[in-house]
């Protein structure tokens, strides 16, 4: 069912995380529901949900926010689920690929980074656990405001397995046409999830 044809439930309590504005003003008027942000009030950081305020959500909106958050992913997941109530569900963009093997770090040991300007362009320099420095150029950023900076891209199936080692027993990938919706899959790659606990 089309957004704007839903009942007004403002019994129905969910977030998003950072969501597009368009989207959001809809899901505001029809739920209870607000659109929160790293950067910003209403803030929620998802890697530190323990001061946050919410829980028993009946949804949770992640729309290209996950490659974003600093590792371990497994954490997020978790702290994604524990936010939800036993019947609730999240609906999750990233970007994955069918055809890796594993989640590609960008920065494997990234600990205690900041990103200059170096030349004209941005370079990520990281202290790892061990004292050492690394330092990353060719950086990828997503646009807009706040934490833009692609960390990771995810495997298909590692993302599948994240999932369900987080509790998330019911995981649906929404490859399916809507084409009165103009909804229409090219690529097999990230496409939206729906995962239930």
């Amino acid at each position: 069912m089309p957004l704007p044809d839903f009942p007004v439930r403002k019994d129905i309590r969910g977030i998003g995380l950072s969501d597009w504005a368009v989207y959001a003003k809809g899901l505001s008027d029809k739920f209870n529901y607000t659109n929160t942000f790293y950067h910003k009030e209403p803030k929620l950081d998802i890697i530190d949900i323990k001061s946050s305020g919410y829980c028993d959500l009946d949804f949770l909106i992640s729309s290209e926010v996950f490659e974003h958050v600093m590792p371990p992913v497994d954490r997020i997941f978790q702290n994604t689920h524990s936010l939800l109530k036993p019947d609730g569900f999240m609906v999750l963009t990233v970007p994955y690929m069918l055809k890796l093997k594993e989640t590609m770090e960008h920065f494997p040991g990234l600990r205690d980074f900041s990103i200059q300007k170096k030349n004209g362009t941005y370079i990520l320099k990281n202290t790892k656990a061990d004292g050492s420095v690394q330092c990353f150029e060719n950086l990828r950023f997503h646009g807009g405001q706040g934490a833009t900076l692609e960390l990771r891209v995810f495997a298909y199936e590692a993302l599948l397995e994240v999932l369900q080692d987080s509790g998330f027993s019911k995981v649906l990938t929404c490859g399916e046409p809507f084409l009165e919706y103009g909804i229409f899959w090219e690529f097999p790659n990230s496409l939206p999830i729906v995962a239930r606990p």
